[in-house]
C-alpha cells in the first residue's frame, strides 16, 4: 500500500505523572520502549513533541523529530488531532504508538499495515472474557439480551466478541482521517493482543520499580551457572571491558546500562580495539577518575550513546545517603562498588550484585581469565567488608553464594 510513517506523540508535560514521557521504567525511559520497538519492526519511529529534552534524547536513539506546535500541546487537545496534524505534514497513513503503552508484541505494525489495506482503522485490542460482565447492581453489559430483555442462557450466547481497547497501537488511512473526531472511524478492524501486554502508564502507581543487578568480573562467578538468572533482571549493570560471549551460562548475554572508568589504560584498551559502538545499551556511565582531560578522551571513543549519567567515587549520592560516609573508608574504590552505589542510588535497595568475589573472603582473578590479577591500589578486603554491610542492612543482596 501507500507509504506509512510511524508516529510517537510525546508531550513534555503531563498532569498526572511529571516528566512521563522521560520516566524510567523498567529500566529504561518510557519513550524509549517505543522507539526501539518500531526501529525492531523495520521503521524509522517519528517522534511528535514540544519538549526539547525529548527531542533531543529521541535524537539520539535514532528517531526523528517533529516539532509540535504550541496549539496542540493543552491537555484538552486529543490525540486524533496531533495525528491529523502529522498526516497532512507529511502526506502518509499512520501507525500511532503511545508511550504509555509501552509493552508489544512482535508483528503488530506488519499486522496493523495488512489490515489497514482493507480497513480505514485499526486498534490493538485484548479480547473481553466470554463471561457474563455485570455492574455494580447486576446488569450484564456485555452481552445483548433477548427480545423480552431477559439475558440468554451462557449456552445461547452468539454474540461477536467484546475487546478492550490499549493504546498500543492505532493505525489510520489517509486522507480518510482528517475529517474524524477520533483515531476509529469508518471500517474499523482489531489486532488481537494478550491481557498481560495490556500496560497502560497513567498513574504514579502504575510505574513500577525495575529488578536491577550490578555484574562484577570476579572469578566466583565462574560455573555459577546463573546467566538465565542475571537475564532476568530489567537491568543488568557491567562495568568497564567484561566479557559475556562464551560465558553467557555463568555471566549472562545482557547489558542495559554499562560503567567504565575514565583513566589512561581504559583509553589505551579503546584505541587498541577501537570506538565502543554504545548503541545497545540504554545508559553509559562513564567514571569521572578526577582528570577531566582522560574524561574527555574517554567519552570521545564512545559512540552512539543514547544516554549517560557521570559517576564518580567521591560524588556525594542524594539518596544513599550511607555511602557518603562509607566512600571516605577507601582510598580509592573500584569502579565496581562505585556502580552498585550509584545503582542503589539510582533506583533503591535492595539491588542485586553477582560476581563482586565471596561474602567470606577476598576472591582474586576474573571469571573469563582466572590468571589475571587485579590492581593492587585497590583495597579488596575493605570493599568486601563494605559490601557484607550494606547486604546486612538490605542496600544489596548477593546472588551468586
Amino acid at each position: 500500500m501507500d507509504s506509512i510513517s510511524v508516529i510517537i506523540p510525546a508531550r513534555g508535560g503531563s498532569m498526572r505523572i511529571p516528566g512521563k514521557n522521560m520516566i524510567d521504567w523498567r529500566g529504561k525511559p518510557l519513550i524509549l520502549w517505543s522507539i526501539e520497538y518500531a526501529q525492531q519492526e523495520g521503521f524509522q519511529p517519528i517522534v511528535i513533541t514540544d519538549c526539547s529534552e525529548i527531542a533531543a534524547y529521541s535524537c539520539q536513539c535514532g528517531a526523528a523529530v517533529l516539532d509540535e506546535p504550541t496549539e496542540l500541546t493543552a491537555p484538552e487537545v486529543k490525540i486524533i488531532s496531533v495525528a491529523q496534524w502529522a498526516a497532512e505534514k507529511l502526506q502518509t497513513h499512520l501507525i500511532l504508538l503511545q508511550c504509555t503503552s509501552p509493552i508489544r508484541r512482535p508483528g503488530l505494525i506488519k499486522e496493523a499495515v495488512e489490515k489497514l489495506k482493507r480497513s480505514d482503522s485499526v486498534y490493538a485490542g485484548a479480547r473481553l472474557p466470554s463471561e457474563f460482565m455485570v455492574d455494580k447492581t447486576g446488569n450484564i453489559f456485555n452481552r445483548a439480551m433477548s427480545v423480552d430483555g431477559t439475558p440468554p442462557f451462557s449456552q445461547e450466547l452468539k454474540d461477536d466478541p467484546q475487546w478492550l481497547l490499549t493504546g498500543a497501537l492505532f493505525a489510520m488511512r489517509y486522507p480518510q482521517m482528517m475529517d474524524q473526531s477520533d483515531c476509529l472511524f469508518g471500517d474499523v478492524d482489531v489486532l488481537e493482543v494478550d491481557w498481560k501486554d495490556t500496560v497502560d502508564i497513567d498513574w504514579p502507581e502504575d510505574i513500577e520499580r525495575p529488578s536491577v543487578v550490578v555484574v562484577g568480573n570476579a572469578s566466583n562467578l565462574k560455573d555459577r551457572k546463573i546467566g538465565w538468572l542475571i537475564d532476568d533482571h530489567d537491568v543488568v549493570v557491567r562495568s568497564n571491558f567484561y566479557r559475556t560471549e562464551g560465558f553467557e551460562e555463568s555471566a549472562g548475554s545482557r547489558t542495559t546500562h554499562w560503567s567504565i572508568v575514565c583513566v589512561r589504560g581504559a583509553i589505551d584498551i579503546l584505541d587498541e580495539s577501537g570506538p565502543k559502538d554504545c548503541s545497545a545499551y540504554t545508559e553509559v556511565w562513564p567514571r569521572y577518575s578526577g582528570d577531566e582531560s582522560l574524561y574527555e578522551e574517554t567519552c570521545k571513543r564512545l559512540h552512539n550513546i543514547k544516554s549517560t549519567q557521570k559517576i564518580c567515587g567521591h560524588y556525594i549520592l542524594k539518596n544513599f545517603g550511607r555511602y557518603n560516609t562509607d566512600r571516605q573508608r577507601v582510598e580509592c574504590l573500584t569502579t565496581g562498588v562505585v556502580t552498585i552505589a550509584n545503582a542503589v542510588d539510582r533506583w533503591g535497595p535492595p539491588v542485586h550484585v553477582a560476581g563482586f568475589g565471596s561474602a567470606d573472603k577476598f576472591v582474586s582473578g576474573y571469571y573469563y581469565d582466572k590468571d589475571q590479577v587485579f590492581k593492587k591500589y585497590h583495597d579488596y578486603e575493605t570493599e568486601r567488608l563494605l559490601l557484607n554491610e550494606w547486604e546486612a542492612e538490605g542496600y544489596i543482596r548477593r546472588i551468586d553464594q
